[in-house]
């Protein structure tokens, strides 16, 4: 599996929890690269409710480390638990 291959199965990994988890409370998500050096690899998920918007940030190492494997979804999914915590 390629690196774009790793990192978009990661994004959709993310997007898919929040979705299942809070449907009613997103009204949209998008992804971009961070305002930080793309080289350092960090990467943003702006969340969309009404006319509020957050954005949290995720590392590469956050995407990558473990990539597919029980403990990458259990991390994934505490992320997942962090941000609808904080939303």
């Amino acid at each position: 599996m390629t690196e774009t291959e790793k990192l978009r199965n990661a994004k959709d990994s993310i997007v898919r929890e929040l979705q299942k988890k809070s449907s009613s409370r997103i009204d949209a998500m998008s992804w971009g690269q961070g305002l930080i050096d793309p080289a350092a690899g960090i990467y943003r998920l702006a969340i969309h409710r009404g006319a509020e918007s957050s954005v949290f940030a995720f590392t590469k190492d956050e995407l990558f480390n473990n990539h597919g494997s029980k403990q990458w979804e259990k991390q994934l999914r505490i992320r997942v638990s962090d941000i609808l915590m904080e939303l």
